[in-house]
């Protein structure tokens, strides 16, 4: 054989080993879509399977500090750096808390309850404008609005005590919404008091004083000759029916003012457990996850890929749960601290507007009540534009540049792991997770109704 032959013959060999090594390090990683989806692996990242880095793989020490590292990762080209030796991704599968609130939801929150409250206030302003009809009932808008209001408390109830019992469904549900039924008390007291001043009009809730049935020095003939002296509009309210309760003198205010008041105190109760049980989600050994490990990598790791018999048994040892390598709290702590600062800023609002209805309950309560209204409502709807603009600025930022939000976690240790780099990714949240198919429909119907 010649030379040249041999020359030939050489790269021939050299050409097929290249192949026959490529092709089985393709087999290795992009076996795992055989089993599972592009979404279980990647979810929405856009990344594809890296090649396997047989620099790493053939031996060499690669020891770090932390065995489990993370990283914001924008690229594909950044992602394929850090999975040395042979990259097997982690399918896993979403939960309820993995969808954080994102610019979307907090908009979608913004645009609903903007209605709720521009009907509110339309409605006070109109029986503030006729408060001296003798017919006094409540607008038109006001019974379209009601129902959709109903709805959405329903839904935040429905939603947050299923999290409760389900840890894989606590969601991020509304710390604000609680304020839609608090407002409705006020425009309660309006309109009973409005509806007490008609009636006076008619003569029907007038009583005669008469200051000559008691002594002189009497206390009671100070305060009714007090009340004698009052505007019209003050006086059946406060004198003429003082000797009934609210409740024999308007039992449809009375209860209506009662459910409004259990409701609003059960929202804020909830919204508080809530905020404090993602705390602890966040900071401690969560009895939930944002993600979990299908449930079928988990009893058959042999579905995940072809891999060496030493990385099959890392996982069979339970590798993925005991290394914490699917526990994302990053984005949960950004979401707590939101949730926080919402729910702070809105009940100091909520206690002064209290506060201003004991004071006055035996006062000139309309200007109070419509001034109450619209200041618990643009506490409520600052509370979530300012986030929808804060992630709204970074997600834009991300777009400009072309990156995605995709956070990734790795092992670090390929002695340990025997020689596989496994890794998680989280579901890119530049568009608030609204480019994602799973329970899409259920999750824009529950931000379209502000429940969350």
């Amino acid at each position: 054989m010649s030379p040249s032959q041999h020359l030939w013959a050489a790269t021939f060999i050299t050409l097929a080993l290249f192949s026959t090594v490529n092709a089985q390090s393709r087999t290795k990683v992009t076996n795992q879509t055989s089993h599972y989806s592009e979404f279980d692996l990647f979810k929405n990242s856009g990344w594809s399977p890296c090649a396997i880095n047989t620099t790493y793989a053939s031996g060499r020490k690669w020891t770090h500090d932390d065995f489990v590292k993370d990283l914001w990762t924008d690229n594909q080209t950044r992602y394929c750096d850090h999975m040395k030796g042979i990259p097997i991704m982690i399918p896993t599968i979403p939960t309820q808390a993995a969808f954080l609130p994102w610019w979307p939801t907090y908009l979608a929150q913004f645009v609903s309850l903007c209605f709720t409250f521009v009907g509110l206030w339309w409605t006070a302003r109109d029986l503030r404008k006729h408060q001296d009809r003798h017919d006094m009932t409540l607008p038109i808008t006001f019974w379209v609005q009601l129902p959709i209001d109903i709805v959405r408390v329903i839904a935040w109830f429905w939603k947050t005590v299923h999290g409760f019992a389900d840890p894989r469904r606590f969601a991020w549900v509304s710390v604000v919404l609680w304020l839609v039924p608090f407002d409705y008390i006020w425009l309660i007291q309006l309109f009973g008091k409005d509806r007490a001043n008609s009636l006076a009009h008619d003569g029907e809730l007038m009583t005669p004083i008469n200051l000559d049935s008691k002594p002189t020095g009497s206390t009671t003939v100070q305060e009714e000759a007090a009340c004698a002296q009052q505007p019209l509009m003050i006086q059946p309210e406060v004198c003429g029916a003082a000797e009934k309760s609210l409740r024999q003198r308007k039992p449809m205010i009375f209860w209506t003012t009662i459910i409004a008041t259990v409701v609003t105190l059960l929202q804020w109760c909830l919204s508080l457990a809530s905020i404090i049980i993602h705390w602890q989600y966040s900071w401690t050994s969560p009895r939930t996850q944002t993600y979990v490990e299908d449930p079928r990598a988990v009893s058959d790791p042999t579905t995940i890929g072809q891999m060496p018999v030493a990385c099959l048994d890392w996982l069979k040892s339970g590798g993925v749960q005991n290394s914490g390598l699917i526990d994302l709290q990053v984005d949960q702590s950004i979401a707590c601290i939101t949730f926080t600062a919402q729910f702070v800023i809105c009940t100091p609002a909520a206690l002064a507007a209290i506060l201003v209805l004991i004071r006055l309950r035996r006062g000139v309560l309309d200007g109070y009540t419509y001034k109450m209204i619209h200041f618990s409502a643009c506490v409520c709807l600052a509370s979530l534009v300012c986030p929808a603009f804060g992630t709204g600025f970074w997600a834009l930022w991300k777009v400009v540049f072309g990156s995605s939000d995709t956070f990734l976690r790795y092992t670090n240790n390929l002695n340990v792991t025997g020689g596989c780099t496994f890794g998680f990714v989280n579901i890119d949240k530049r568009w608030g997770y609204w480019d994602v198919e799973y329970e899409r429909p259920f999750r824009l119907a529950m931000s379209g109704l502000g429940a969350a």
